[in-house]
């Protein structure tokens, strides 16, 4: 059994599973062209942090697996055959797709802990399309509220599978869905600059960073982000700590021959001493952990690049003046090149429930 015939294979059992187990309420809007179902919701096990709150990379793979089923499911009869609400399998067949850009933006309930985050309702709206590109966006709802939790938009480009180029859309795809986008402003997320001073660290991408693409999945990059500005705040608490420590007081470990102690700061610093970048804890002034307990309130991310298995990258992060709850990160090959670049913003104290 191929690649392909696997994967159909496993989406037709878990298409069954949510049609037997649960109400699914799947419903085709025609003209403007949307979905709307009910989705099993967040798993509490999985999809939560070792604080209790929800986890970021989780929570963006939750929302695109709850796209992906509504981009797949036959709930649209046309010209006497079912099909997808954007025609995506057919479109599919000859090419496949890469994100271009994304953003997610949660509101405050979502880090409510006594609003209940299953089942959700969920929209997913065709909002338009260029030469080779299609832009959609997805709502999320819990059962109390019509006021989205995660609203994600997202801008796809479909590319050959072989050349990795992007493709034109084909003229019958056009046809099919011309004056049916769901309004929204057009989705642009190009990146940025990065300033010479970060806090950074390199990593090599390993077989469970990757996706069906056989390239880093778009959600990787963002942990790669995430644990980097965790090891700062670390590196930056210890450092503090220590300096306020007689000699005897500090957190001493024993090295794997265990001939020697080294604290934890020094292995913290050794860990990021692999690369050529310089690892600054001063590029990140305002960003605290009691701050990340708020919760994040907009993720912006764009793929300019592929990174494969076996590649190294060097993780930069950072803070820019007047974005005391944001923090910018850009992924980037070792010849300077960006592969991703995103930027995140955390709630403020007063507004975190």
């Amino acid at each position: 059994m191929n690649l392909q015939t696997t994967r159909n294979v496993i989406r037709t059992l878990w298409k069954e599973y949510l049609e037997g187990t649960f109400k699914l309420n799947f419903k085709v809007n025609d003209s403007p062209r949307f979905v709307t179902y009910t989705n099993p919701g967040l798993n509490y096990f999985h999809d939560y942090d070792r604080n209790g709150s929800p986890d970021l990379v989780r929570v963006m793979l939750y929302s695109v697996n709850a796209e992906t089923f509504a981009d797949r499911y036959p709930g649209l009869q046309e010209d006497g055959e079912m099909c997808s609400y954007i025609y995506w399998d057919k479109l599919l067949h000859d090419r496949t797709s890469f994100v271009a850009s994304t953003e997610f933006t949660f509101s405050r309930t979502m880090y409510d802990e006594t609003v209940a985050k299953w089942p959700l309702n969920v929209k997913v709206s065709f909002g338009g399309m260029g030469s080779t590109s299609i832009q959609t966006r997805l709502q999320i709802c819990t059962q109390h509220s019509s006021e989205p939790v995660i609203t994600k938009v997202l801008k796809l480009v479909t590319v050959d599978r072989q050349t990795r180029r992007p493709m034109a859309l084909p003229d019958w795809y056009k046809k099919k869905l011309q004056g049916k986008e769901d309004k929204m402003p057009d989705f642009k997320f190009t990146g940025f600059k990065r300033p010479l001073r970060t806090y950074a660290r390199r990593v090599q991408i390993v077989w469970s960073d990757t996706d069906s693409n056989n390239h880093t999945n778009f959600s990787s990059y963002v942990q790669f982000g995430l644990d980097t500005l965790r090891l700062a705040l670390l590196q930056r608490d210890l450092s503090t700590c220590q300096k306020t420590e007689s000699p005897n007081q500090a957190h001493n470990v024993i090295d794997t021959e265990g001939t020697k102690t080294k604290t934890l700061t020094e292995m913290v610093s050794a860990a990021n001493c692999n690369c050529d970048v310089q690892s600054n804890v001063s590029a990140i002034p305002w960003m605290t952990k009691d701050l990340l307990t708020n919760g994040v309130k907009n993720l912006k991310i764009c793929y300019m690049r592929e990174s494969v298995e076996g590649d190294m990258l060097d993780i930069h992060i950072w803070q820019e003046p007047g974005e005391e709850f944001k923090v910018r990160g850009s992924i980037e090959a070792l010849d300077g090149k960006a592969i991703c670049q995103y930027i995140i913003e955390y709630f403020t104290p007063t507004a975190h429930l």
